[in-house]
């Protein structure tokens, strides 16, 4: 399951395709606040972009956190906010056919991988969480959670 001409129509639609990639969704330096950077005019391009990413994870569970992280801030954006955003699309234009492939064929066992950051989150001290489930190689769940 890939959403390839997604993806490439939401780098397109937002001037990316000619971009520098990024190897990770999100840069493990920035650590993003409420306070960052300045409030954006028109936080409606942030909302949109925010969403579309949000349906990209349908297929890019890869996404999942990064994408869970700048749509905490869809109330009040800034230009630190956007500017991860900006960095998730530059990851996506490394691998935009990326999805998720499942093999013909029976499958045996369920595999369950979790992983908490307790009290990772520095403004409110909130853990994040998440898990994958997987029906032999086949990946059938995912989550992640603040």
């Amino acid at each position: 399951l890939s959403q390839r001409k997604y993806t490439l129509d939401l780098l397109r639609d937002t001037g990316m395709l000619g971009c520098r990639p990024a190897s990770t969704p999100m840069d493990p330096n920035v650590k993003l606040t409420a306070e960052s950077g300045e409030l954006l005019s028109d936080p409606s391009v942030y909302q949109r972009l925010v969403g579309r990413l949000i349906y990209l994870t349908n297929t890019r569970p890869d996404l999942a956190f990064a994408v869970s992280v700048v749509s905490q801030y869809m109330h009040s954006p800034r230009t630190s906010h956007l500017d991860a955003v900006y960095h998730i699309l530059r990851y996506l234009k490394t691998c935009p056919v990326l999805g998720i492939f499942y093999v013909a064929g029976a499958q045996s066992g369920i595999s369950c991988y979790t992983d908490a950051d307790y009290a990772g989150f520095k403004t409110d001290r909130r853990s994040t969480s998440g898990f994958y489930t997987f029906r032999g190689t086949h990946l059938i769940s995912w989550k992640s959670k603040k």
